[in-house]
Order: structure tokens, then sequence, then C-alpha cells
């Protein structure tokens, strides 16, 4: 098992920095911010963003067709 886990990371070493950073940054919101993971916080959140990241996926599919 680690040896698979080590080699999906050594194939996608971006993405694991990217998530990293994504945890960390998720981490010191909450800390400023107590009422962030609540469900309607979460639901005013995702109703800001939900067009643009579909608009993201729409463009990546875009870039690789």
């Amino acid at each position: 098992m680690p040896d698979r886990l080590t080699a999906a990371l050594r194939g996608n070493l971006d993405m694991a920095g990217l998530g990293a950073l994504l945890v960390v940054l998720l981490a010191v919101y909450s800390h400023y911010d107590s009422q962030v993971f609540t469900p309607a916080s979460i639901t005013i959140l995702s109703a800001q963003f939900l067009p643009l990241i579909l608009a993201a996926m729409g463009q990546s599919t875009v870039m690789l067709a």
C-alpha cells in the first residue's frame, strides 16, 4: 500500500501540494471565522461560487476537447 501511495504522489506532486495548501488555508480561515462550516454558510458560499466552478469546468472541458 505505501508503494502505491508513493507512486501516486510522485506522479501528481503538484496536485498534492495544492491540496495541502487548500487544507492549510481552510484551517486558517476556520480559525478566524468560527461560523465558516455551518450549513447556512456553506449554502451561501456554494450559491456564490457555483457559477464560477461550473464556468471553470466548462472551460477545462473545451480546452481538453
